[in-house]
């Protein structure tokens, strides 16, 4: 593979640009300076230096450093409390002595914290009173309009009095229950309902019993509060009131420090960048050691910035790493373009590419979005999830991980408007979207519509997905080894591997499911099938026959330590699990059928209730409320059940197959603020 063709911007989405090793030396005296130079490139992934380095760590550094993150921690605590979720700040930055300069920072936050602090503490102390009192609130609610004094109540002497929870299935029979005296109950939400009981006194201790065995809870003001609820309630919201303007008064005089707080946030994160880079090095008593990582058509690019800070007084050590060698602790730098940064975002969850692995971000960017909107066919709830999406974008001020998030969303939801068209789904049955495109005969048809058909349908799509998806991914696999130069396991693991799933599922991504599942019998147990049953049989024996003595045959050629019946044992391990991931992950890709009968159901039953309860005005109006209830309900918990499925099925089914995620992305150290070079 050409290094000019790795170079091409597209495959750098799918697998790590090269990444060259640099080690810079430079005179003590001018460690600042080339740090200086090192944060402006912002192109530069800073390591430490390890014992085979000559040299010392130097110990104020590392004590500034963790001093500077505590109170960079704490800004960003300020910043948080304003609203300022990725704060920026324009400026620019002129440093001689980052040490002395963090030091003087660090003074500076301090000088800021006794003004801010109080207002913080205020603030946070306001806030968790607040809820205090909302939650009293709720308590109160249903008795906010009883005008009696409940400690009198219960000192009554002829009559007992008992007010409180119990559950909502009691609502109507605790009359009956009771017996004899006076019940009065309201309801509090859909598991909740209050009940005002009162009986003679003397049988108090009877009716205890009974509540008891109901789950009757016995309403108690806070300590402190009048005994009257319409008192307490009034109280209660007028304190609340107070806190919110007590609240908005602090959140004003925070406002004010903005300006302040941002500048010295962008002063402290661009120090504690500088602080990091000058403790990984090492020191002798001349001269100062820098290691880092820097892309590798970025060297040059390097040098030139180096040589305007510090003309010819350095020395640049670089080396290429090349691909499948030394690779420990190297870090990995894809490209992605922003569209596809939500898919980044779901691979990079899972873990970072090592430098020789295929990043699979552009290929989930497909196959996420299509297996999610299988599972999900509704056009109203893709328009539901894509209407979410964009309140998260909205909402994002800045974090990208909302955004991100945002964006996934909007392709998700049209992801599912397209299905949902196709399968005629428009909010459920009840709008007839069916019958108004394909009069009543969609592309895709739900087991209510298209019977048993239906179910052929999605069988066959969640079989030939699946097949697919474990035949790219276990032949990505075997690039990887190739990526490696890992030649032998390329040949004795990844190449079979690959060979045993072609042959084995190859009849789901040519026949429809009955027949390939036929071809399958036939190769198994014999019988019907002919070529095709031969072809599966002993092309996937004698490819995981490979892989049980391929691997132990290069260790005996290669002398490598540990006994043969131990590489025997380790391979078998693998035939086994070969076999196994076939069988179970196959099936598992079943789950896209599954869940679309599951949607197609819930939306039908919800029809169907609908449908019943239509008839005066009345009941339209309850029909209306329950079937929209119901959409929201499908759209929500659907949708994320939905979503974790499709998660599972990447991660577990198909990136075992090929991607490790252990690797350690390329993190170059970007100040927020230019840096002026001397």
């Amino acid at each position: 593979m050409s290094n000019a063709f790795l170079k091409w911007g597209t495959l750098n989405m799918f697998v790590s640009k090269d990444i060259a090793e640099v080690v810079i030396m430079v005179s003590k005296d001018r460690a600042n300076t080339l740090t200086s130079a090192l944060l402006a490139s912002e192109m530069f992934h800073p390591i430490a230096l390890d014992s085979s380095f000559p040299g010392y760590s130097d110990p104020n550094l590392q004590r500034a450093q963790y001093e500077l993150n505590s109170k960079v921690k704490k800004l960003e605590d300020y910043l948080k409390e304003i609203g300022e979720f990725a704060p920026t700040f324009e400026g620019t930055l002129k440093v001689s002595d980052w040490l002395k300069f963090s030091k003087e920072v660090t003074g500076e936050i301090a000088s800021i914290e006794a003004k801010v602090d109080p207002l913080i503490v205020q603030m946070r102390e306001g806030k968790q009173q607040a809820s205090k009192l909302i939650e009293t609130l709720k308590l109160l609610e249903p008795i906010c309009q009883l005008d009696v004094d409940l400690k009198r109540l219960s000192e009554l002497k002829i009559f007992a009095i008992k007010i409180g929870e119990i559950p909502r299935e009691y609502a109507e029979s605790i009359s009956s229950l009771m017996g004899e005296g006076y019940t009065f109950v309201w309801q509090r939400n859909e598991e909740k309902a209050f009940a005002l009981v009162v009986v003679l006194r003397e049988e108090e201790k009877a009716l205890e019993k009974k509540l008891s065995s109901i789950g009757f809870k016995q309403l108690e003001l806070p300590e402190g509060l009048p005994p009257n609820p319409v008192v307490t309630c009034e109280e209660t919201r007028k304190e609340l009131e107070e806190l919110e303007e007590m609240l908005e008064a602090r959140r004003k005089e925070l406002m004010e420090f903005r300006g302040r707080i941002l500048e010295l946030y962008a002063k402290a994160a661009t120090a504690l960048g500088a602080l990091k880079l000058l403790a990984m090095s090492k020191y002798t008593d001349y001269h100062a050691i820098i290691r880092g990582f820097v892309p590798s058509d970025s060297v040059k690019k390097l040098k030139n910035i180096l040589k305007r800070s510090l003309g010819d007084e350095y020395i640049f050590f670089t080396g290429r790493i090349e691909r499948g060698f030394n690779i420990q602790g190297v870090p990995s730098s894809v490209s992605v373009p922003r569209l596809l940064a939500p898919f980044k975002m779901l691979v990079d969850n899972y873990g970072a590419p090592k430098t020789s692995e295929i990043y699979p971000a552009l290929m989930v960017a497909i196959t996420f979005p299509i297996i999610f909107a299988l599972m999900f066919p509704d056009a109203g709830h893709g328009l539901l999830v894509m209407l979410f999406g964009y309140f998260m974008m909205r909402k994002a001020r800045g974090r990208e991980g909302w955004k991100n998030t945002g964006l996934l969303a909007i392709y998700l939801g049209a992801a599912s408007i397209v299905t949902g068209i196709l399968a005629g789904e428009f909010f459920g049955p009840l709008t007839k979207l069916s019958e108004l495109l394909w009069n009543g005969h969609p592309l895709l048809p739900t087991p209510f519509e298209g019977g048993a058909s239906a179910v052929d349908i999605m069988i066959n799509v969640s079989l030939r997905l699946g097949a697919m998806l474990l035949i790219l991914g276990t032949f990505l696999g075997f690039l990887n080894y190739l990526l490696e130069r890992n030649l032998s396991g390329a040949l004795a693991i990844g190449l079979p591997k690959f060979l045993a799933f072609t042959f084995a599922l190859y009849p789901f991504l040519i026949y429809n499911a009955p027949q390939a599942g036929s071809i399958i019998y036939g190769a198994i147990f014999g019988g019907a099938g002919g070529l095709q049953s031969m072809l599966v049989k002993w092309g996937a024996s004698v490819s995981l026959l490979f892989v049980f003595l391929a691997e132990p045959a290069v260790h005996a050629m290669k002398h490598e330590e540990g006994s043969l019946s131990s590489a025997l044992i380790m391979s078998f391990m693998e035939m086994f699990d070969t076999v196994l991931m076939m069988i179970g992950n196959t099936a598992s890709f079943l789950r896209i059928l599954g869940l679309s009968v599951a949607h197609a159901g819930l939306m039908y039953s919800f029809a169907v209730l609908a449908d019943l309860l239509a008839g005066g005005i009345i009941e339209i109006i309850a029909a209306v409320l329950v079937y929209a209830l119901g959409n929201l309900l499908a759209a929500g918990l659907e949708g994320i059940i939905v979503f974790a499925h499709s998660l599972r099925l990447h991660y577990y089914e198909w990136f075992s197959k090929f991607y490790s995620g252990s690797g350690m992305p390329f993190s170059p150290l970007r100040p927020m603020l230019s840096i002026v070079i001397e």
